[in-house]
């Protein structure tokens, strides 16, 4: 009798129905994928994530729009892949817009003003 009063409350509530299926995705994402953020699914989350950020250090750092600065920061990074294609004449260019980097401006330069004051660190962006 109890289990029906909960059901009920349940189903005339779908909201609580809602909460009940995010658990269990959410549950399901930590148990079941634990490595999700390191393999190749997310790989276009991080190629477009490196094509938006591109822009602040091309402009406040290299003073670079045409992206050539990449070949350096590619060699000096093993991880770290600086996107851009290449249209018909050879110049580089971002798919992306610089919407993204335009939000990104603030926290970019607070770690570029800790990287300038920290040997630890290159600010090269």
């Amino acid at each position: 009798m109890r289990w029906e009063k909960v059901l009920s409350k349940i189903i005339k509530n779908p909201s609580i129905l809602v909460l009940i299926f995010i658990g269990y995705f959410y549950l399901d994402n930590i148990t079941k994928k634990e490595d999700y953020w390191k393999s190749k699914e997310t790989t276009q989350w991080l190629w477009d994530s490196s094509c938006y950020y591109s822009y602040l250090p091309a402009l406040f750092i290299y003073d670079d729009l045409t992206f050539q600065y990449t070949d350096s920061i590619n060699n000096k990074y093993a991880n770290y892949n600086a996107v851009y294609l290449t249209n018909e004449s050879g110049d580089r260019y971002q798919k992306t817009s610089a919407g993204v980097a335009f939000m990104e401006i603030p926290f970019f330069s607070i770690a570029h003003v800790i990287a300038l004051n920290d040997e630890d660190y290159d600010p090269d962006g």
